[in-house]
């Protein structure tokens, strides 16, 4: 049991949450504008040691048919590089929908908050990808293994 990070990764921004696996709860922290921070990675490592992460969630965006999408491969690339600088177990999770879901779970956001929306329902949809981890059960958590380990006998999506 402990807290984890979890990272819902893009280009522009990086969405940011924290959560307990005892209580399944997830919140919001806030996004990295990935276009002004140098090293995102570096910011990601720092956030995860204040938070005293035990381990970190990426989404992984897929089809709903479970198939690869367009950037799958570019968050796979981003896990390789998180997980060469990181000690911190990383996991993948299905992110299909969690935007979708995030901006319903956020429609009654105030007019001041909304000015901020994109960067805030990033790390929404990153709360949303952590809820649904700790939901799932540890024997079915996919745990990331950089291409070529052949020593790591975890599975990858």
């Amino acid at each position: 049991m402990g807290r984890w990070l979890c990272i819902d990764f893009g280009e522009r921004r990086t969405g940011l949450a924290v959560g307990q696996d005892d209580t399944g709860l997830a919140f919001p922290r806030p996004a990295i504008d990935t276009r002004a921070v140098p090293d995102p990675i570096a910011a990601i490592v720092a956030t995860a040691a204040e938070e005293g992460a035990r381990g970190l969630v990426l989404g992984l965006p897929l089809h709903p048919d479970g198939r690869p999408s367009e950037k799958t491969a570019a968050v796979r690339r981003f896990a390789a590089a998180l997980s060469a600088r990181c000690a911190l177990p990383l996991f993948l999770q299905d992110e299909t929908w969690s935007t979708v879901e995030a901006k319903e779970r956020t429609a009654h956001w105030s007019a001041k908050k909304k000015k901020n929306e994109k960067s805030a329902l990033d790390s929404a949809a990153a709360a949303v990808i952590l809820q649904r981890f700790f939901e799932t059960p540890e024997g079915g958590r996919v745990r990331f293994a950089p291409e070529g380990n052949p020593t790591d006998e975890r599975r990858n999506p």
